[in-house]
């Protein structure tokens, strides 16, 4: 879920059939109204509608502003900005590799995801506005890291499901290979 800049909408997307092997996309935008008695609710302000039309695009994730989507999309990690109104699909990077879930930074200018070659999975950062692109943590070998995930602007958090902990690091830091 994203919420649209300088706005109250909020935009869902999600995968029809399954999100690693889906038939399209769809997306939604709420509002988040106040409720008769106190607190809120969130409302529809439209129908379900396609994304990317055309594309097949998997395991889908949404910036915090909704303005972009990354996905694998003929067999790499791929950034699309589908804009306000969700009718664009132009692609903004593409990865050169085989990645998972995503994260985009909170102003959608960093992406942070994992690769894994030769039995080493590394955390790369994406520098979205410039395209370049290096390597923040490598695991040890046969270690397994899954959904990095931003906590601010200048730290990451990854899962290693072998350790069955979370690493921390700052954005800046550079693994040298």
């Amino acid at each position: 879920m994203g919420q649209l800049p300088n706005s109250s909408t909020y935009r869902v997307v999600g995968a029809e059939s399954s999100s690693t092997n889906p038939t399209g996309l769809k997306f939604r935008d709420y509002w988040k109204v106040p409720r008769d008695g106190g607190g809120s609710t969130v409302t529809p302000i439209n129908a379900w509608r396609r994304l990317c039309e055309g594309r097949n695009i998997s395991i889908p994730m949404l910036s915090k502003t909704g303005l972009l989507l990354s996905g694998s999309y003929q067999g790499t990690m791929r950034v699309f900005r589908i804009g306000e109104d969700g009718q664009e699909c132009v692609q903004l990077f593409d990865s050169g590799v085989v990645a998972g879930k995503a994260d985009f930074s909170a102003n959608d200018r960093f992406l942070i995801y994992v690769s894994r070659a030769e039995n080493i999975d590394t955390v790369y950062l994406a520098d979205l506005s410039t395209g370049q692109i290096k390597g923040i943590y490598a695991g040890s070998e046969g270690s397994a890291l899954h959904f990095p995930a931003f906590q601010s602007e200048d730290r990451v958090v990854i899962y290693d499901q072998t350790a069955e902990s979370f690493i921390i690091l700052d954005r800046t830091r550079t693994v040298v290979k």
